[in-house]
């Protein structure tokens, strides 16, 4: 059985990077990766999202397997802007962990609009109306407040997902990738750490 994650934001937030850390991290674990990305319209303000369908290395050959994730069998939801999760709850069950940011972010193309973001609470009971665990973290915040960009949020949720056990495979794959993708920083290993001990607020 695949293992389904759906990383969905605002353009600017990591989104596709977030998706190639996982899916090379997959790689590395053996297992194989098939997945579609949207990031045309996050480049004028809109939204991103990648979708990664994660094979084990015993299950069915990758071609059994569409890249798109069927309604329900959504098994990750990272949302790193909340309404963006919300928006794809249906592809979500009691099979999935959705992992949200604290901080809603308002749709850049509905500035003016008269458009009002709605309440966080009101987002997350949206996010969880498909049935799935919610787990709020302060990702952009504590990029921020941390690190002075909010865009480092998709490596404190990869190190959360990691060390906390969330993923299908050891999370040590997950810091080789961090490395192969995005190279050897110096500030890596504190962003790890930050991103493994975070707590819902």
């Amino acid at each position: 059985m695949s293992f389904n994650v759906l990383v969905t934001g605002m353009g600017g937030q990591g989104c596709v990077t977030f998706g190639r850390v996982l899916a090379t991290a997959a790689s590395l674990a053996g297992w194989r990766v098939a997945g579609s990305e949207k990031r045309g319209g996050a480049q004028r303000g809109g939204a991103a999202e990648v979708m990664l369908r994660l094979l084990p290395p015993d299950g069915l050959p990758e071609a059994a397997y569409a890249a798109v994730i069927p309604p329900g069998q959504l098994d990750l939801l990272v949302g790193l802007e909340p309404l963006e999760a919300w928006r794809r709850v249906g592809l979500t069950s009691a099979r999935t962990l959705a992992v949200v940011d604290a901080t809603p972010v308002e749709p850049a193309l509905s500035r003016g609009l008269g458009f009002t973001v709605p309440p966080l609470p009101e987002i997350l009971a949206g996010v969880a109306s498909g049935g799935a665990r919610v787990t709020v973290l302060d990702l952009a915040t504590t990029a921020r407040v941390n690190w002075g960009k909010e865009a480092i949020a998709n490596l404190l949720a990869l190190a959360w997902l990691a060390e906390g056990k969330h993923l299908p495979f050891d999370g040590g794959y997950v810091r080789s990738a961090v490395t192969a993708v995005l190279g050897d920083r110096p500030d890596h290993a504190a962003i790890w750490a930050t991103g493994a001990a975070l707590q819902a607020p």
